[in-house]
């Protein structure tokens, strides 16, 4: 019984702390990265957000949508900065009610120019789900060969960066850290 008051007391403290930091956080809707944008618009908004959360070392928020937000490949995840969404290990994912698709903190990837997602040192991508709906799932002939989804930056040496809770649907290659 201690045992399990103790694990409660320490999971509503946890639980409590991640909702401080909430309102610490900035929501990426806040610098015009909405679901009803072009890839485009969402590539240039969110690495906007990036650039001006590395100067303070901030976390920026990735509020949940329906279907996700389009955002076209090639963001550098600058030093300091920290991408948190709101899943946790969600093991298959998370689906809408109507549709095979992920809903919630979700990024969905259709370009193949370049990694989604270049990372500095001293970053964090959290509770992000990753979605490249138009990879074919029944036919493994057509398969698109994407850049990886999240790659180390290779000009430089990287350190200190903490994934945490990712989902990855149809990507080719989830992580690539080689040098």
């Amino acid at each position: 019984m201690k045992k399990l008051l103790c694990a409660l007391i320490a999971s509503v403290l946890s639980i409590s702390a991640f909702a401080e930091n909430l309102h610490r956080m900035k929501s990426i809707q806040e610098y015009g990265v909405l679901p009803e944008n072009t890839p485009q618009q969402n590539r240039e908004n969110l690495q906007k957000a990036i650039d001006e959360a590395s100067l303070t070392g901030a976390a920026l928020y990735v509020e949940p949508v329906k279907l996700g937000y389009p955002v076209e490949s090639g963001i550098i995840l600058r030093k300091n900065v920290s991408l948190i969404g709101v899943h946790g290990p969600v093991g298959r994912g998370t689906q809408t009610p109507n549709m095979r698709e992920p809903a919630g903190s979700v990024f969905r990837i259709t370009d193949t120019k370049a990694p989604f997602i270049t990372v500095e040192s001293a970053t964090q991508i959290r509770g992000i789900q990753f979605y490249y709906p138009d990879q074919p799932i029944d036919a493994p002939e057509r398969i698109k060969e994407y850049p990886a989804t999240i790659q180390r930056d290779k000009k430089r040496d990287v350190e200190g960066v903490t994934l945490s809770c990712l989902t990855f649907y149809g990507e080719y290659t989830a992580m690539d850290f080689t040098t």
